[in-house]
């Protein structure tokens, strides 16, 4: 990331992407192929990892920014950064007390084979009570996101359309739970279970549906992550 905080190498843009922010996938190829399909401002630099060193700058829009800005804390800085600077742009938070926790409503997690991964910028928010969110959910507001289920391997718990609370710091399975998963440009919400000899049962809570093993081991790259845990859901009756 360049002086000025807006600027990043696809490289960079992928070490943010493995840590699950929506909008950025978790290889430098498919950073690179998302800014060019979207057409995000782009420069070239003097610098090292680019080729014949030059090095080529992108410049995500606000939305994907908040989303980077809503982790926290970023890897530290490549040898092709000069100087980490966070993103200034952020969900607008309502009154004291309330939490604006942002809305992907173009992200789909699939309950089912596998969605696309699209449109992963923030378009929406949902307001909840901040106390709630610490003492109920026992997770701090920055570090949760809200998206929507796709199909039916997870009914009766989830549905399709459903709104999911997600808190991005769960990126192992550490307990039973329903998580989401990354596998390669694809998003699926699954129950995770840890089995003993280091394996991870994957099940849909539909019976139609066949649980598979993983190995642990497995979870953490760009081709395969656990990008947060499911602490809530909401739905229309």
């Amino acid at each position: 990331m360049e002086a000025g905080g807006q600027w990043f190498s696809a490289e960079d843009l992928a070490k943010v992407g493995a840590r699950g922010v929506l909008g950025i996938p978790g290889t430098a190829r498919g950073c690179r192929d998302k800014a060019q399909r979207e057409k995000w401002p782009a420069k070239q630099v003097q610098g090292k990892g680019g080729k014949g060193g030059v090095l080529t700058l992108y410049q995500p829009p606000a939305q994907v920014l908040a989303a980077i800005d809503a982790i926290g804390d970023l890897p530290p800085p490549s040898p092709t950064r000069e100087k980490p600077v966070p993103a200034s742009h952020r969900v607008e938070q309502p009154l004291a007390g309330y939490v604006a926790i942002p809305l992907y409503n173009g992200v789909r997690a699939a309950a089912g084979d596998g969605a696309l991964v699209e449109h992963e910028t923030p378009d929406d928010a949902l307001v909840f009570k901040e106390q709630w969110v610490r003492m109920e959910l026992g997770a701090r507001p920055q570090d949760l996101y809200l998206i929507r289920v796709a199909g039916d391997s997870m009914e009766p718990t989830l549905r399709s359309g459903d709104v999911i609370l997600v808190d991005r710091r769960a990126t192992r399975p550490d307990r039973e739970g329903v998580y989401i998963l990354r596998m390669n440009d694809m998003l699926l919400v699954k129950r995770l279970q840890a089995l003993p000899g280091g394996v991870v049962r994957v099940i849909s809570d539909n019976a139609a549906f066949a649980p598979f093993d993983i190995k642990a081991a497995e979870f953490g790259g760009a081709e395969l992550a656990i990008i947060g845990r499911v602490v809530w859901t909401g739905r229309r009756m």
